[in-house]
């Protein structure tokens, strides 16, 4: 609790991330301090990392033509059921299809959806040159 009754008793600012490890380590508590700070970094990360797969899903989305959306929902694993609601929620909405079936294979997938799965399943679906594309994207 002595680490509480510092935290909240210290002047200035009440909510900075700085001021919290600031905080632990003027309590000797190095080990926690260090690992909030990994575990900060590790947000940033995981953000940037959805911001390129996010990205990525606004290309493929723009490039994928009408007959291979399709494909590339087969190759994510969706099953036919899932694409004919897709289908049927999006009439004659290409980019609204390939946005759902990407949304629904990252929702399914959790962690597993990745830049790199998804451009094993675009080449499978013969979008070799999409897959190269978000390859290049940076994250932004």
């Amino acid at each position: 609790m002595d680490v509480l009754d510092t935290w909240q008793k210290r002047p200035g600012p009440k909510d900075t991330i700085q001021l919290l490890k600031n905080t632990l380590l003027d309590c000797g508590l190095k080990a926690i301090a260090e690992t909030m700070v990994a575990t900060e970094e590790r947000k940033v990360e995981i953000i940037k990392y959805k911001k390129k797969l996010s990205g990525a899903f606004y290309t493929i989305a723009e490039d994928t033509g009408p007959d291979k959306w399709k494909d590339l929902a087969r190759k994510l694993g969706l099953k036919p059921a899932q694409i004919d609601g897709i289908e049927t929620r999006h009439p004659r909405e290409v980019k609204e299809c390939c946005m759902d079936v990407l949304e629904t294979w990252r929702l399914r997938e959790g962690g597993a959806a990745t830049v790199q799965a998804l451009q094993q399943a675009l080449r499978e679906a013969d979008l070799t040159a999409l897959a190269d594309d978000i390859d290049m994207s940076p994250a932004q």
